[in-house]
């Protein structure tokens, strides 16, 4: 992408170019162009829809850690209220197997152990299931609680991974970005 990618991600978004503004997100983030970032973070502010919220928030997430350990991107948006932006952070857990520290690891467990319980769930997989999926490279003492607790669940993709990640396994996760 050019210095237009803002500009280019802004119209796709107000428009609600789904399409369109998946490819910029790709690029962008393939890129890191962090110059995105600000734009990223106005949406993620301001939009509602979950099919727009979800991958500029796993964007967002991805430009602006340093590194696979680098968990503050997820700490600084997980103060919203909004569930797709709480899910969209631990699919990114997931789906790139981060490692952040210990420190970090409990503090993620304690503030997700009980993320979308009381949901109605039956047409979607748990919301913890990239959370659990990124535990296999946790440290076990950690996260056995958590994925003692995910096994005990009426979810049979999150009880998957939960028990893989008991193992120190890592499972490949259904297709998504």
């Amino acid at each position: 992408m050019t210095h237009d990618s803002n500009a280019i991600l802004l119209k796709a978004w107000l428009l609600k170019h789904y399409n369109k503004l998946s490819k910029v997100l790709d690029e962008v983030t393939v890129n890191r162009e962090e110059s995105i970032l600000g734009s990223l973070r106005h949406i993620i502010d301001t939009e509602e829809d979950a099919g727009i919220l979800v991958p500029v928030v796993r964007a967002y997430f991805r430009i602006k850690r340093a590194h696979l350990v680098d968990c503050r991107p997820l700490f600084e948006v997980a103060t919203t209220e909004k569930y797709a932006v709480k899910e969209a952070l631990l699919e990114v857990l997931g789906y790139d197997r981060m490692v952040p520290t210990s420190e970090e690891q409990e503090r993620i467990i304690n503030t997700f152990f009980h993320f979308g319980q009381g949901l109605d769930l039956r047409s979607r997989t748990d919301p913890r299931y990239g959370l659990a999926a990124a535990c296999a490279g946790w440290d076990p003492v950690l996260v056995k609680p958590f994925l003692l607790h995910c096994l005990h669940l009426p979810d049979a993709p999150l009880k998957h991974v939960a028990s893989k990640a008991l193992k120190q396994q890592y499972t490949k996760l259904r297709g998504t970005k």
